[in-house]
């Protein structure tokens, strides 16, 4: 697993969405305050790409 921290989450799924990437998990508000979403790529690795909605 790699996780994945950027500061605009919602462009990161569109990217993703766009070039039709296996998306495990939808954008979600973790309860921990985590806005994300899971993808895995083509090694299997899942990326979890985040953003922290408490800063």
């Amino acid at each position: 697993m790699m996780v994945i921290e950027t500061e605009d989450i919602n462009a990161w799924y569109r990217l993703a969405v766009d070039k039709d990437l296996p998306i495990k998990e939808e954008l979600t508000n973790q309860k921990w305050g985590h806005r994300s979403f899971r993808l895995t790529d083509p090694n299997g690795i899942t990326l979890y790409i985040f953003q922290d909605r408490l800063n």
